[in-house]
This record gives C-alpha cells, sequence and structure tokens, in this order.
C-alpha cells in the first residue's frame, strides 16, 4: 500500500514561525536579560538550574498563559513567577553578585545585538556560510534548539534558494528587512515539517508576524497577566 504525503500541521508551522521570528528579531537587535523569582507547587523555592538560556526561560514563563489558552495540556511540574526584572548587559556583572548563593532566582543572560550574523545570513550565496551560521546560534548560546538547527543545517540549499523566490522581499526600505524576517521565519518553519519554501511561504502568506517592539511588548503583556494569576491566587 503506498503511503501519500505526510500531513501539514498548520498550527505547528505557525507557532514556529513565530518562534523563529523571535529569535531572528534577537539576533539582529539582541535583548535584555531577565531575573525571575519562581516557586514550586506547595513550596516557596523552585528546584530549577539558577541561569538558562532564553529558550527555555520562555517556554517556562509562557507555558501557563498557552496551557490555559487550550495551546499546550497541563502541567503536572507547574511552578509560579512571582517575580521578574530585566536585565541590561551593563548591569550582568552586578546582577550575578547579588543573586549568589540565593535560592529561587532564575537568570537568563542578555544578548548584546548580533547585526553582523543577520546580515551574513542575507547575503549567504553558499550552503557552507548557511551552515556555518546554524552551528553559531545552536552551538554558541543555544539561540537555536536542535530541532531548529536540523532544517537550518540540512537543508540551507533550500534555503539559499528561497531567496530567489519572487516574495522574497529585495527592497532596501525601513520596513523590508523586517519582512526578510518574516520571510525566513516561514520559510524555516516549514523546513521543520519537510515543506518546501514557496509552499510554506504560500501557506503562511496571511500569518502576521510581530517586530521586534511587538514581541518585548507581547512578553511583557503574558509576563504581567500571569502576575494576576499569582496574585489572585494568593488573595484567596
Amino acid at each position: 500500500m503506498k503511503r501519500g504525503p505526510k500531513p501539514v500541521d498548520l498550527g505547528f508551522m505557525k507557532q514556529q514561525a513565530y518562534v523563529w521570528a523571535t529569535v531572528l528579531c534577537k539576533v539582529r537587535d539582541g535583548r535584555p536579560g531577565y531575573i525571575a523569582k519562581i516557586v514550586g507547587p506547595g513550596s516557596r523555592e523552585a528546584t530549577r538550574t539558577p541561569i538558562m538560556d532564553y529558550l527555555s526561560f520562555f517556554e517556562m514563563v509562557t507555558r501557563p498563559l498557552r496551557e490555559r489558552h487550550g495551546r499546550l495540556p497541563p502541567d503536572s511540574k507547574k511552578i509560579e513567577v512571582v517575580a521578574m526584572m530585566f536585565v541590561l548587559p551593563e548591569r550582568l556583572r552586578y546582577v550575578q553578585q547579588l543573586l549568589k548563593d540565593k535560592k529561587g532566582w532564575m537568570l537568563t543572560l542578555p544578548e548584546r545585538p548580533r547585526p553582523e550574523v543577520w546580515n551574513r545570513l542575507k547575503r549567504a550565496r553558499s550552503v557552507a556560510e548557511v551552515r556555518k551560521i546554524a552551528d553559531e546560534l545552536h552551538k554558541g548560546n543555544r539561540t537555536i534548539s536542535a530541532a531548529q538547527w536540523k532544517p537550518f543545517h540540512f537543508r540551507a540549499r533550500d534555503l539559499l534558494r528561497a531567496k530567489r523566490l519572487h516574495n522574497y522581499p529585495k527592497s532596501n526600505r525601513p520596513r523590508s528587512d523586517d519582512k526578510r524576517i518574516h520571510f525566513f521565519a516561514k520559510v524555516l518553519a516549514g523546513l521543520m515539517q519537510g515543506i518546501a519554501p514557496a509552499t510554506a511561504a504560500k501557506r503562511l502568506s496571511n500569518l502576521a508576524l510581530p517586530d521586534s517592539h511587538e514581541i518585548a511588548r507581547d512578553f511583557q503583556r503574558s509576563c504581567e497577566e500571569l502576575f494576576k494569576d499569582v496574585q489572585k491566587g494568593e488573595g484567596k
């Protein structure tokens, strides 16, 4: 019996396009770090690594909201974030000293902008160049996960060909660079499911992705909503 093509999980592809947009904006524009006081169920301390990479931290903070909206199943190991602050790169050493030996505090390190990496991706003409960027982002500081690295690395030729598509933004207008980030985000999300760039771009053509300012605002809004839930629970 001949098998047909594997069905496309459009919801997953949209989710990953958002993640890729977040990653590429972070590479180009940088981001602050975060410190957070977290607690586990039935205790006032959390048993988590004191320094977390950004992807794990983002997953931890936003998980309760995604559970409530039905995007994820409930987590039996649910934790609560009870305080959070931004950490700018120039204040990192001070914050690290401040948190030394303190339990229940998580730190995700700030990252300075790396526009040269983003520019190399836009200018890349060879598979080797694309793979080197993928390796840097994954192995250097886990800007991308292993699941994201695989299509970035092994489908590098497809990513290069995508830049020849008619809908790849080629203008030098100010907003065009954000559009290029969104284009790459949709293509990479498709490659994660083995979907050709042209097909992924078409499937996700109506998906609106955020720029770096909107990403920061959405994250802050998620934190504020999460804190309100925590406060409601404490008031009961």
